[in-house]
């Protein structure tokens, strides 16, 4: 099995936020090594983007020419807490939207939004309201990851997202291209939750889901199973560089090639009873379907 790391801050020595251009052939080497496919997760402040045009430049020249074929594209707006979101603390300028939204075909895969702080017709950019920023960004090809809410619990919350599933994943029988949610480490937003979770099952979006240490595997390994697990994309918030952009923190994973976060997560899937086929799905199969879908 090769596993997907669909969000991945740091390989080896590098940082991803810290990522240059002439950076990217090491990092390539660094996956390839390890037999991993990565997304690279990118957390630029609010004053901080003017570099992503030529890192992503760089990478679709690269990958026109054949190379690159372990690193599969970027993330924008994700970080180890709630607040790391787009919408959230960090409120780009319209100059950025149009950057991200015109960046889907350059490698921009995604970008990770706090859910619950606006409503779709407010104006989050100067003219610019939330449905026309995601509509933006979804019809050049960079998908939505509903991240964690950072408001209180309330039922404003949920009708929030609600409508961000409505606008962005309608219905069908497969999960949307454009949308995925993350499945918060703790349950502090219920009815925000119930809402993502009702949609996962209707195969109207795929939830990312980080199994985490053992304390909380069996919870989300019961989640996993009632959505199914082809709308399931296991992700670690895996670093080896020892920072997440400006966060120190300690790494998830020892340097060692094969070891540390992915390892453990595949462990911990075959703890609670996973098949292999399954777990396939988890780790690999599902995050490329979305990646290339």
């Amino acid at each position: 099995m090769q596993p997907v790391l669909f969000r991945v801050y740091g390989i080896a020595e590098h940082d991803f936020s810290a990522c240059g251009p002439d950076d990217l052939a090491a990092v390539d080497r660094e996956a390839a090594l390890r037999r991993w496919t990565v997304v690279a997760a990118l957390r630029p402040g609010p004053r901080s983007f003017d570099a992503l045009p030529a890192l992503l430049a760089r990478y679709a020249e690269q990958r026109v020419a054949g190379r690159l074929a372990a690193v599969a594209g970027f993330a924008v707006g994700t970080g180890p807490g709630p607040r790391d979101a787009l919408l959230a603390d960090c409120l780009p300028g319209p100059e950025t939207w149009d950057l991200l939204a015109a960046s889907g075909s350059s490698g921009l895969r995604y970008v990770v939004l706090a859910p619950d702080v606006r409503e779709l017709d407010d104006r989050v950019a100067q003219g610019r309201t939330l449905r026309s920023l995601v509509t933006a960004l979804t019809e050049g090809g960079v998908r939505i990851v509903l991240g964690r809410c950072v408001e209180p619990d309330s039922e404003a919350a949920a009708r929030r997202v609600r409508a961000l599933v409505d606008l962005l994943a309608p219905g069908g029988s497969t999960p949307s291209p454009a949308l995925l949610a993350d499945l918060p480490d703790e349950v502090t937003h219920p009815r925000a939750a119930a809402v993502l979770l009702d949609a996962a099952r209707e195969q109207r979006l795929s939830l990312c889901v980080d199994f985490g240490d053992d304390a909380r595997s069996a919870g989300v390994a019961a989640v996993s199973r009632s959505v199914g697990v082809g709308n399931v994309v296991a992700v670690t918030d895996h670093t080896e560089s020892g920072s997440r952009g400006a966060e120190d923190h300690r790494p998830s994973t020892a340097r060692k090639p094969g070891e540390g976060g992915v390892v453990a997560q595949i462990r911990a899937l075959r703890g609670e009873g996973f098949t292999e086929t399954a777990i396939e799905k988890m780790c690999g199969d599902n995050a490329r379907l979305l990646l290339t879908g």
